[in-house]
């Protein structure tokens, strides 16, 4: 009996390429090595590259979901709204082919992962390869800060992946959650603050919808968890940035870990978060000055963006990085919504905001149809809407996005085809109820 979610639609057989498809996780496995061209080439896009050529030769192209139109058709928007920005400020040459790169692959990617991943097993084969990837690519292609913390410029992210499938497999509450419990002190000791923090969320996540969802009728559970979660996870995060403080005061963390501490606000969870993600206050007066038509790609730092950036870090407390801020070289973004809205205009925020909704669409169909599979679904949808907030897109990130997107846009366009085994602890509809696939998305 096949098992894992459907998609809604009838797919033709040659689309199944292999019964179990176990060569997914090599793909996935590729996708962490590349070659420096284009800036950065992984080895699994010069396989979607080929794919891509197959398909359109054989017009295989798939765009059944309407959430995949949708997004392919603001992708090309946010590609025409790099071209025209980048023209309109005679962006260098290198720096646009690295970005319009990265928008041709993201969309390329989904486009190919939808064509090869069917249901859940696929989806996670993928994203165990690519964990697996991550972590030997750790030692052999390192990142420029990785002897300086490893964990979180290495192995903390990959290691996190596949603790989370692991916990997948434990049936039971109280096991599951003790195993992420020690997975979020492990990244808050690796000085992986914001993982710390997504790993909480889904612990959090985890023990409320065990309380609550078997308690509570549809729709008003929905209500009712999702106020909880958010009300629990904001305490978390409090406890969280005071705890981090006070590791880093003991020094366990390090000099590093002590000075970032203390000029990031302190104990403050708010200071901390604008204190770590402080390249807001330069990308805001920015897009804010240009909403429009944007910067081009490799924007620079104006005089008046750097003042409105130096006040704005002086208003929230943090004077000591606006003393030490930027004044000239590249507009910072360190974040995939305001980097594509500074670069391409407009279109570069639309397609963000609807990979957003997707995320919070897909975390939501996961928590209340997936059983305890949604932990590994659940978390990436998190980790796509905190890195559309606050990390940079390009290399990496882009495949993992693409990813994590076009898993979402196969759990909102899914119909319910669990097994007894995997759907046991989903919360049981009282009489009279039904689980459609209306209400599942009616977050």
């Amino acid at each position: 009996m096949t098992t894992g979610l459907k998609p809604a639609m009838n797919f033709p057989a040659h689309v199944v390429l292999g019964k179990n498809k176990r060569w997914l996780s090599v793909f996935g496995f590729a996708s962490a090595f590349y070659i420096p061209a284009f800036g950065q080439l992984y080895l699994a896009e010069i396989v979607v590259l080929l794919a891509i050529a197959w398909m359109a030769v054989n017009h295989r192209f798939y765009l059944s979901y309407p959430s995949l139109r949708r997004l392919t058709v603001l992708s090309v928007l946010w590609g025409y709204g790099l071209i025209v920005s980048s023209l309109w400020n005679s962006s260098a040459v290198g720096e646009f082919i690295t970005g319009i790169t990265a928008v041709i692959f993201l969309v390329l990617t989904i486009q190919v992962i939808m064509f090869w991943c069917r249901e859940y097993g696929d989806f996670e084969r993928l994203v165990v390869g690519m964990a697996v990837g991550y972590s030997l690519a750790a030692l052999v292609q390192p990142v420029s800060f990785f002897l300086d913390s490893p964990w979180k410029f290495g192995f903390g992210l990959p290691v996190t992946v596949l603790i989370l499938w692991m916990a997948t497999k434990i049936p039971a509450l109280v096991p599951r959650c003790a195993l992420l419990a020690g997975l979020t002190v492990l990244n808050l000791f690796g000085d992986y603050r914001s993982l710390s923090l997504l790993v909480g969320v889904v612990l959090v996540t985890d023990v409320v919808r065990t309380v609550l969802a078997r308690n509570f009728k549809f729709p008003v559970s929905r209500v009712i968890f999702i106020m909880s979660v958010a009300l629990v996870a904001v305490g978390f995060g409090s406890a969280l940035s005071s705890s981090y403080t006070q590791i880093a005061e003991s020094g366990a963390l390090g000099e590093s870990g002590l000075v970032r501490a203390e000029m990031q606000g302190g104990g403050s969870a708010l200071s901390m978060l604008l204190g770590g993600r402080n390249e807001i206050f330069y990308s805001l007066p920015a897009v804010l000055s240009s909403p429009i038509v944007g910067y081009g790609t490799g924007p620079k730092i104006t005089p008046d963006i750097a003042e409105a950036a130096r006040a704005g870090l002086s208003g929230a407390g943090l004077d000591d990085i606006a003393e030490s801020g930027r004044t000239q070289g590249n507009l910072p973004g360190h974040s995939f919504i305001m980097s594509s809205w500074v670069e391409a205009g407009i279109t570069g925020l639309w397609v963000w905001l609807y990979c957003a909704v997707l995320a919070v669409r897909g975390f939501s169909f996961a928590v209340f149809e997936l059983g305890r599979r949604w932990a590994l679904p659940g978390f990436l949808s998190i980790l796509l809407i905190w890195n559309i907030a606050y990390s940079p897109f390009g290399g990496s990130t882009r495949f993992f996005a693409a990813v994590t997107v076009a898993w979402m846009i196969h759990l909102v366009s899914s119909r319910r085809s669990l097994p007894n085994s995997l759907a046991s602890d989903v919360p049981k509809p009282s009489p009279g109820q039904t689980l459609s696939r209306e209400s599942s998305q009616s977050l």
